[in-house]
C-alpha cells in the first residue's frame, strides 16, 4: 500500500509568520479516496483549531501529495486543497514565537521510531493559564480533535494516517494520541 506525504502550511500572527506541518497516511488508491479520506480527517483537526482561533491564523493544503518510502514515487495529480482561516473573536494575538502545545501521536511500536509530533505555535495568549500551562477548556478541545483523528483513521478501511521511519522505512498506523497540559518549545532543526 503506497504511503503519501501531506504538508499543511499554518500562518500566525508573531514569531517568523509560517510554518508547517507533515502528515503521512497509506491508502489503497489516492485519486479515489475513502470516505473520510485521510486528507479529510487531517482538514477536520484544523476546522477544530479554526473554531478557537482569531482571524490572524490561517492553515492550508496545497492539494498536492508526494509518495515516500519507494525509489520510484509515482506522479500524483494534484487533489482539491483548501484553506481554513481562524473564525473566532478574539484570540488573535500571538504568544512567544515556537512556544506552543505538541501533540505525540502514538502507534503500536514504543520507541522512537513509533511516535510522531505535531507542533502548534505560536498559540493565542487566552490559550495560557497564568501559570504558563494551557486551559482547561483549550486542552480538553484539542485532546478530543486528536482523538476524533485516531478514532477516524483506524476505522478507515481505505488506509489510515501513519508515522513514518525514515531509519526502518517502514510506515506504522496512529493508535493514540497524547497531549501534555505544559508548553512546548519548537527549536530549530539547523546546525
Amino acid at each position: 500500500m503506497p504511503v503519501y506525504r501531506m504538508t499543511v502550511t499554518t500562518r500566525f500572527p508573531g514569531g517568523s509568520g509560517a510554518g508547517t506541518n507533515t502528515w503521512h497516511f497509506r491508502t489503497t488508491d489516492v485519486p479515489v479516496f475513502g470516505a473520510p479520506s485521510p486528507a479529510d480527517i487531517v482538514k477536520g483537526f484544523y476546522q477544530t483549531l479554526q473554531s478557537n482561533l482569531g482571524a490572524p491564523y490561517f492553515f492550508s493544503w496545497d492539494g498536492s501529495l508526494q509518495e515516500v518510502l519507494t525509489t520510484d514515487p509515482q506522479l500524483v495529480a494534484v487533489q482539491e486543497g483548501w484553506t481554513l482561516q481562524g473564525s473566532a473573536g478574539g484570540n488573535a494575538d500571538s504568544g512567544p514565537a515556537g512556544v506552543g502545545m505538541c501533540i505525540t501521536w502514538r502507534t503500536s511500536v514504543a520507541t522512537k521510531s513509533g511516535r510522531g509530533r505535531t507542533f502548534l505555535a505560536p498559540l493565542p495568549i487566552g490559550w495560557y493559564e497564568s501559570n504558563g500551562t494551557l486551559t482547561d477548556s483549550i486542552l480538553t478541545t484539542i485532546r478530543g480533535a486528536a482523538a476524533h483523528v485516531v478514532d477516524l483513521s483506524v476505522a478507515d478501511g481505505n488506509g489510515g494516517i501513519c508515522i513514518v521511519s525514515k531509519k526502518d522505512a517502514i510506515a506504522r498506523d496512529i493508535i493514540g494520541s497524547t497531549i501534555n497540559d505544559q508548553v512546548a518549545y519548537l527549536s530549530s532543526r539547523r546546525n
